[in-house]
């Protein structure tokens, strides 16, 4: 299984940025995280991701202090270091898991990020993919 991405208003009750992935991709997901923690760069989730064609979303992560401009369609994950860790921190939990979840509060209010590996086949990917 690969990366997938998507935007789901109102799933399971709440307006949410999926990513679905195993606990292998789990530490690409980290390294991206972790480079712009190092950096302060802008990273991209939606460019280690396949992103559905039915529910679009790009996801930035940057580094804060910083202001980014989005356009429709578009979400922020902004780190602090003290966020990072904990961010990274349930993450690593997910590493170990075949099923799990967490969630992360993005920028945009109202919309969460939920990370989880291993609850949604490719099967169930296929119906947004067209």
């Amino acid at each position: 299984m690969s990366i997938r991405l998507g935007y789901f208003p109102q799933f399971e009750g709440n307006d949410t940025v999926l990513v679905s992935c195993d606990s292998a991709d789990v530490g690409t997901f980290r390294a991206l995280l972790t480079k712009t923690m190092s950096f302060g760069a802008l990273a991209a989730i939606h460019d280690i991701a396949e992103v559905s064609a039915r529910h679009p979303a790009r996801v930035w992560v940057y580094r804060l202090p910083a202001s980014q401009k989005l356009a429709k369609g578009d979400f922020s994950l902004s780190l602090d270091p003290t966020k990072y860790l904990e961010v990274d921190a349930k993450l690593e939990a997910l590493q170990n898991v075949r099923e799990g979840h967490q969630y992360f509060e993005l920028s945009q209010p109202g919309v969460d990020l939920m990370v989880s590996v291993g609850e949604y086949s490719n099967k169930w990917w296929e119906k947004f993919s067209s």
